[in-house]
């Protein structure tokens, strides 16, 4: 899918959830924006362990989800994420490419 970066953040919608992805030096913060759901995550290179917010929209219930930070390499147009979810011991991985479209 295509998006659009503006220097240090990323936006792109893919299966109707909005990406908003602001990218720093050591971290990383992913907004996923679905029609019932906003997931926030930071991903930190100093930190293995995070918490990720999911808010329900239709309730307002929102719930922290703790994560482990396994992998986070972040390059000029790579960026790649590997996170466990604690509580379910699931494995997740994130990978971003970015390259200029004229």
């Amino acid at each position: 899918c295509k998006g659009i970066k503006n220097k240090n953040k990323v936006t792109y919608v893919d299966n109707d959830v909005r990406f908003n992805i602001k990218i720093n030096d050591d971290n990383v913060m992913l907004i996923r924006d679905g029609a019932d759901f906003i997931n926030t995550f930071i991903f930190d290179k100093n930190k293995k362990n995070s918490i990720s917010n999911y808010l329900i929209k239709e309730n307002n219930c929102d719930v922290d989800i703790d994560i482990d930070v396994i992998d986070l390499k972040i390059d000029d147009d790579i960026i790649y994420i590997k996170y466990l979810i604690s509580e379910t011991n699931c494995i997740y991985e994130y990978k971003l490419e970015m390259r200029d479209v004229l």
